[in-house]
């Protein structure tokens, strides 16, 4: 049977992942942006977690780009089930961590095809 995470369970979770694990909040609010059919980009400040529930949890982030900047709400829900009670907490924002904290091969997909690039045209101009 799960137990519910209570109000006061949720801001106890929220002030230790903001206080302890700010770049942590911050790589999941990069997250959001990324897998996000928004596609939005600019620059993420002020990340902080503002709840959690059995289902989900919610994060706040200042988006700047440029000189605009706007206040966005994100809330993600737990994959592929809940969480059973406020110890699955600890357990679920550790694998998010891991996640957010992980290199994507993504990532190196665009240096590797423009190294690629790069060289077959230096060797194609070398020849």
């Amino acid at each position: 049977m799960s137990e519910k995470i209570t109000e006061e369970t949720s801001k106890r979770i929220c002030k230790h992942m903001n206080e302890d694990h700010a770049h942590t909040i911050h790589y999941m609010a990069q997250s959001i942006l990324t897998s996000n059919k928004k596609k939005k980009k600019g620059e993420i400040k002020n990340a902080t977690m503002t709840s959690i529930s059995n289902k989900e949890y919610c994060i706040r982030f200042v988006l700047c780009n440029g000189d605009l900047c706007e206040m966005c709400h994100e809330t993600i829900a737990f994959y592929p089930t809940p969480l059973v009670d406020s110890k699955d907490a600890r357990t679920r924002m550790m694998e998010e961590h891991n996640r957010v904290l992980s290199p994507q091969f993504s990532y190196l997909l665009t240096p590797i095809i423009l190294t690629t690039l790069l060289t077959v045209a230096l060797l194609g101009y070398a020849v």
